[in-house]
């Protein structure tokens, strides 16, 4: 991913996440030697950005948030009766490992987005049922996942029961072995950990971060500081080759929402001009029922807002700062 120049006389933002970064202090810069057989990366021009953000800005500002609400029902599907019947066959993920006798199915769907480097798989949660976690790790093993963030909140004294969150400590799900090997939860936003994965009889692991957010926004106008937790979350995903998971209850509100918001952002960073519909209706065309919600359409543009913001304050915070309120008015009528 280019790097982006600085904002003039703000702060610096580049670094190994697809997102720009915002609202940092700026850190003492290390020298460091570049391989002879590695090009230096290109630089994203400021001001290209700032006018493809501009453009975004002033498309919506010819309609009116009713309409944007209308773009929801477009594709919209309700929640499907038969997982797998109902599941897109060229985009559901299909399991190998230990198939047959175990079945291929698990409740995922692989999907890409134009002009983004990493390849997502947008799953359900497995819940407390053996044969669900079981499959769950079955699937992170095939899709060799280097990502994963899931998007329910993270309780300290009701830790998410698919996951081993002692550091050293190993859990059996079925025939799949997960191993914690590290953890950090310095952060207000999220705990991370990594995990190693095995199947049973094999001995080739693969390593998983793994991510929960301490606390999405669970209103519909979210408040500064959930606002700017969701922002950071966003800016854990790294450029890594590998596959990145996202996760939530079922698979297709939070998730949808977090891949949907970091695409957008990423695609202003390539001066793109996004078009909001065209993205959900990829995300929809891949995977059932996404974007559940009228308010979760919304909501996820309070996101892209906020990071504009941060990301020009000089420039663009006001406007900004008018189709929030704009927004919020309709939000509340609603």
């Amino acid at each position: 991913m280019p790097k982006v120049e600085e904002e003039p006389a703000d702060n610096e933002n580049s670094g190994d996440s697809q997102l720009i970064k915002f609202d940092l202090k700026e850190e003492a810069k290390q020298e460091t030697k570049l391989k002879p057989s590695t090009p230096p990366e290109p630089k994203v021009d400021y001001n290209k950005l700032k006018e493809t953000v501009q453009k975004f800005l002033d498309n919506l500002k010819t309609k009116t948030w009713k309409t944007v609400q209308k773009e929801f029902e477009v594709g919209y599907r309700k929640k499907p009766k038969d997982k797998l019947k109902d599941a897109n066959p060229d985009t559901r993920f299909k399991i190998t490992t230990n198939v047959p006798p175990d079945s291929d199915f698990y409740d995922a769907s692989k999907i890409e987005i134009n002009g983004i480097e990493n390849k997502f798989i947008l799953a359900a949660e497995p819940g407390t049922e053996k044969k669900n976690q079981e499959d769950f790790w079955r699937m992170v093993y095939d899709s060799n996942v280097t990502n994963i963030f899931y998007l329910e909140n993270y309780e300290a004294d009701a830790p998410t029961v698919f996951v081993p969150w002692k550091v050293g400590e190993g859990q059996d799900f079925g025939k799949m072995f997960v191993s914690n090997k590290k953890i950090d939860s310095s952060t207000r936003f999220a705990v991370q950990t990594v995990l190693e994965v095995l199947p049973e009889g094999c001995s080739n692991s693969i390593i998983v971060r793994f991510m929960q957010c301490r606390k999405r926004p669970e209103t519909l106008v979210a408040s500064e500081s959930e606002s700017m937790h969701a922002l950071c979350f966003f800016r854990l995903l790294k450029d890594d080759r590998g596959a990145t998971m996202i996760i939530c209850k079922n698979g297709v509100g939070r998730s949808a929402m977090f891949l949907m918001t970091h695409s957008i952002c990423t695609l202003f960073n390539a001066n793109i001009v996004v078009e909001v519909p065209d993205i959900l209706a990829k995300v929809r065309s891949s995977r059932w029922g996404s974007i559940q919600e009228e308010e979760q359409y919304l909501t996820l543009h309070m996101f892209v807002f906020k990071y504009i913001q941060q990301k020009f304050k000089k420039h663009l915070a006001d406007e900004c700062d008018k189709q929030k309120s704009a927004l919020a008015e309709h939000l509340e009528k609603i």
